[in-house]
C-alpha cells in the first residue's frame, strides 16, 4: 500500500506528479505552497486540545525535509499520512504532536 508519506518523499516524481499521485490517493495534501498556507478562517477553526484525540482542524505536517498542511479530526488525520514515529510530527495550534501511522500521538 502506497502511503502519502512514500509519494511525498520520492525524490524521483516531481511536484506535479506527487500532487496528482496524492490526489489519486484520495488525499487532500497538496505540495503547492500557497495551498499550504493556514488561513485566518482556519486557523479560528482549529483547535489544538488537551491531548492528541481532542485536536480537530488544520496544521502543519513535518516530514523530513517536507512541511505540508494536513487536516485532523479528533487526532486522525484526514487521507491518510502514514507517519514515522521517529521523524514525522503535526503542528497544531500552539501544539507539536508526533505522527504514528495516520493518529497524533502524544
Amino acid at each position: 500500500m502506497v502511503k502519502i508519506t512514500d509519494i511525498i518523499r520520492d525524490k524521483n516524481l516531481t511536484t506535479e506528479q506527487k500532487n496528482q499521485a496524492l490526489r489519486d490517493l484520495g488525499s487532500k495534501v497538496s505540495l503547492d505552497d500557497n495551498n499550504n498556507v493556514i488561513t485566518r478562517e482556519e486557523a479560528e477553526h482549529t483547535v489544538a486540545g488537551s491531548c492528541a484525540k481532542e485536536a480537530n482542524g488544520w496544521g502543519c505536517m513535518h516530514i523530513g525535509h517536507f512541511t505540508v498542511k494536513v487536516h485532523v479530526i479528533n487526532g486522525v488525520i484526514e487521507g491518510g499520512a502514514g507517519g514515522n514515529p521517529q521523524t514525522d510530527y503535526v503542528v497544531i495550534g500552539d501544539k507539536k504532536y508526533t505522527v504514528d501511522g495516520d493518529n497524533l500521538i502524544d
